[in-house]
C-alpha cells in the first residue's frame, strides 16, 4: 500500500496490487518522482512538494485510513494538534522521541513501513513483532507540553536540513542524529519563552555547526538571561556564526 501526502494536505492512501503491471509502474512512478523531489535545489524550494511512503499490511485500506484519520488529530494542553506522522520527513524523527507505547499505537498493523529520507536512502521501520493489541487502537498518544515542544523541533530541524542541505549538496545527514544534537539547546530556549519560528531556525543553524551544548558556555547564558523579545538576538547571533565566536564574546561587549 502506498500514501501519497501533498504540501499541507492529507494522505492520500493508494492500495497497489503489485501483480498488476500497470501499478507495479504506478509504484515506479512514485519511487522515481521521490528520488527527484529529494535534490539540494528542489528541496530549497518553497514549491509544492509530494512525498511518498509504502507500507506493507493485512489490514483494509479502510481500516488503514481510519487509523491515519484518527492518530493524526492529536489533543494538547491548548487545543488539537495536526501530526504529520505519516510525512517521510517526520516518521522517522517521531519514532526517536516517543516511548514504546506511542510508537505502537502510531504503527498499529502496519507491518513493515519503507520511505525515502532526505538523503534519497531507503528507511525500513519492521513492526512486524508488534503484538500488543490493545495499543493499537488507542489513537491518543498523551502528548505533554514537553513533547508538544520536542514535536515542534522536529519541524525545526527539517527547515534547518532544508537549507544545509543546499549550501553542502554533497553532503549526507543522518535526519534523527541531527534532531537529537539541536533539539537540546532548542528546547531549553524554548523553556525560556522564545518560540518564534525564524529566531529557532536561526538558533538551530548555529547549533548544528558547534557541539549541542554551545549554549550553555557562561557568556551566552549570561547574554540570553537579559533578552526579552527575539530582536534581541541579532548581535548575538551575528557572533555565533563566527569560528572564533568564543574570543569575540570575551572580548567585545554588546
Amino acid at each position: 500500500m502506498q500514501y501519497i501526502k501533498g504540501h499541507h494536505k492529507p494522505a492520500i492512501l493508494i492500495e497497489l496490487n503489485l501483480k498488476n503491471p500497470f501499478e507495479q509502474d504506478i509504484l515506479r512512478y512514485t519511487i522515481d518522482k521521490s528520488l527527484l523531489e529529494l535534490s539540494p535545489n528542489v528541496l530549497s524550494k518553497n514549491s509544492k512538494r509530494h512525498y511518498s511512503g509504502w507500507i506493507f499490511t493485512q489490514d483494509k485500506i479502510a481500516k488503514v485510513a481510519q487509523h491515519f484519520a484518527l492518530l493524526s488529530l492529536q489533543k494538547v494542553i491548548d487545543g488539537t494538534l495536526l501530526l504529520r506522522f505519516y510525512d517521510p520527513a517526520v516518521l522517522p524523527q517521531l519514532l526517536t522521541i516517543l516511548n514504546p507505547t506511542q510508537q505502537k499505537k502510531v504503527l498499529g498493523n502496519v507491518q513493515l513501513w519503507t520511505l525515502l529520507d532526505g538523503n534519497g536512502d531507503l528507511y525500513c521501520y519492521d513492526n512486524a513483532q508488534n503484538n500488543d493489541e490493545g495499543s493499537k487502537y488507542l489513537f491518543q498518544l498523551g502528548i505533554d507540553q514537553q513533547l508538544e515542544n520536542q514535536l515542534y523541533c522536529i519541524g525545526i530541524t527539517n527547515q534547518t536540513l532544508k537549507s544545509y542541505r543546499k549550501n553542502n549538496p554533497n553532503q549526507k545527514f543522518n535526519e534523527c542524529e541531527t534532531l537529537h544534537h539541536i533539539m537540546p539547546g532548542l528546547l531549553r530556549l524554548i523553556s525560556q519563552g522564545f518560540k518564534d519560528n525564524t529566531l529557532l531556525v536561526q538558533w538551530a543553524n548555529i547549533v548544528i555547526n558547534n557541539d549541542k551544548d554551545f549554549d550553555l558556555y557562561p557568556q551566552i547564558q549570561k547574554k540570553l538571561k537579559t533578552f526579552k523579545t527575539r530582536y534581541d538576538f541579532a548581535p548575538l547571533l551575528d557572533i555565533l556564526k563566527r569560528a572564533d565566536w568564543q574570543l569575540m564574546l570575551n572580548t567585545q561587549s554588546f
